[in-house]
This record gives structure tokens, C-alpha cells and sequence, in this order.
């Protein structure tokens, strides 16, 4: 049995008026609890670009749940506790 705690939401690529530019890459889709390291392709741009997560290590919940995208949320990251 492990422990996951929430440390910060991270929201879907946006330009600046606020319109998502972007969705969850189909590499991390439905992987909830594995682990994002840097490097780790995270979004997929409307425009064929990736971006690739750059930054600590997390395990990552909630990724792309339709319950948190009206607040841009693609998913939440976590740590082992």
C-alpha cells in the first residue's frame, strides 16, 4: 500500500487569452500513479509540437480527469509519502 500526497495542480498549455493550446501527451494518458521524470513528453500541442516536462521527478494522478477541466487542471502532481 503507498501514499501519494498532492503538491501542486498542473494546468493544460494555454495561450494568452486563456484557450487551451494543447492536451495530455498519449504516452502518460491513463497512467495515473507512474512516475514523470525530466525529459518525460507531457503535452501534445494543437500544433504538432511537444513539450517535454523539464523539472523534479512526480507521480502523477487525476491526468486528464473531466472534473477539474473547467479549471485547466491536465492533472495533479505527487509525491510518496
Amino acid at each position: 500500500f503507498r501514499r501519494y500526497k498532492i503538491f501542486e495542480n498542473l494546468h493544460y498549455p494555454q495561450d494568452p487569452e486563456g484557450n487551451i493550446t494543447g492536451m495530455i501527451h498519449p504516452s502518460i494518458e491513463n497512467k495515473n500513479f507512474e512516475k514523470i521524470i525530466n525529459g518525460s513528453p507531457l503535452f501534445y500541442l494543437f500544433n504538432g509540437e511537444t513539450i517535454y516536462y523539464k523539472g523534479e521527478s512526480f507521480y502523477s494522478i487525476f491526468i486528464n480527469e473531466a472534473a477539474y477541466f473547467n479549471d485547466k487542471i491536465a492533472l495533479m502532481k505527487c509525491n510518496l509519502v
